[in-house]
């Protein structure tokens, strides 16, 4: 009787070997699917990650070369600007100007008629 339970139990633990082996290659199945899945779609992620990446790059390219031209206008313009106060600053003669206003304002009021109280 003690040969036969441990036929049954012998029995038994090889049943459970031949499932727990059929799981163990089921599930490496289910990895190396998997794993071709995940290569997949990495594939295809990093793909449009390097486009994304390469769009990113020519904008920032543009937005540096439009940066530049504006820059460089407003420089242009300040220079301009600058060389304007200059020639304003060169032709006046704030001398001459001073005794044009006393000169001007001496006539007016020579010119006025006098009040009288």
């Amino acid at each position: 009787q003690e040969r036969l339970k441990l036929a049954q139990q012998a029995t038994m633990l090889s049943k459970q070997a031949r499932v727990a082996e059929y799981d163990y290659y089921s599930s490496i199945d289910q990895a190396n699917k998997a794993q071709c899945l995940y290569e997949q779609q990495m594939a295809h992620v990093l793909e449009v990650l390097q486009e994304m990446e390469e769009k990113r790059g020519q904008c920032l390219r543009d937005c540096l070369r439009k940066l530049a031209v504006y820059e460089t206008s407003w420089l242009r313009n300040m220079q301009y600007d600058l060389e304007g106060v200059a020639k304003a600053a060169e032709d006046c003669d704030a001398v001459r100007e001073l005794q044009n206003f006393i000169e001007t304002s001496n006539k007016e009021v020579s010119a006025a008629p006098a009040m009288t109280r």
